[in-house]
C-alpha cells in the first residue's frame, strides 16, 4: 500500500479527494439506453437476422453509428450475436 499511496500526492490538484468514493456507485441502477438503441432492438425483434447496414437505412443514420450502438448494447449484456457472421442471428437478452 505504501507504493500506491506515493503515486497519488494528496496535494496534487488533479488527484484531490478520496479516490474510493465513487466505487460501486452505479450498482443496482437501471441501465439507460437511448431511443435509437431501443429502435435497434425493436428492429432486431422483428427480424433477428437483420444487418447493421439495413438498420442504418431504416433509422436514417450511418452504419457506423448502428455498429457503435450495437457494441454498447452488447457491453450492457442486452444483445448477443449467435453463430457465424454470415449465417448467425441476433439474440436479445432480457
Amino acid at each position: 500500500m505504501l507504493i500506491f499511496e506515493s503515486i497519488f500526492d494528496k496535494d496534487d490538484p488533479i488527484n484531490t479527494g478520496d479516490y474510493r468514493k465513487n466505487v460501486g456507485q452505479n450498482v443496482g441502477q437501471k441501465l439507460k439506453i437511448s431511443e435509437r438503441q431501443k429502435n435497434i432492438l425493436a428492429h432486431i425483434k422483428v427480424d433477428n437476422t437483420i444487418s447493421a447496414g439495413l438498420i442504418a437505412e431504416k433509422l436514417n443514420v450511418a452504419k457506423r453509428t448502428v455498429e457503435r450502438d450495437i457494441k454498447k448494447l452488447r457491453e450492457l449484456n442486452l444483445l448477443e450475436y449467435v453463430g457465424s457472421s454470415k449465417g448467425g442471428y441476433w439474440k436479445i437478452k432480457e
